[in-house]
């Protein structure tokens, strides 16, 4: 059984992949997961670099 992931925004294009993958899939045995996952939109955060770390990526 194969296991498909699908990761979307919810947008208007990731549901018509969504029906893609399904009609690509509809005679084969599997599941599909959904996966969605955002960025929050905050200027500072705990897991931006900020300081020495934000220096040593810059360097790289």
């Amino acid at each position: 059984m194969k296991k498909i992931l699908l990761p979307t925004d919810f947008s208007p294009n990731a549901w018509n992949a969504t029906k893609y993958a399904i009609s690509l899939y509809k005679h084969e045995e599997c599941e599909f997961y959904i996966l969605n996952t955002y960025t929050p939109t905050i200027a500072h955060s705990r897991f931006m670099a900020t300081g020495a770390v934000a220096k040593l990526v810059r360097m790289w």
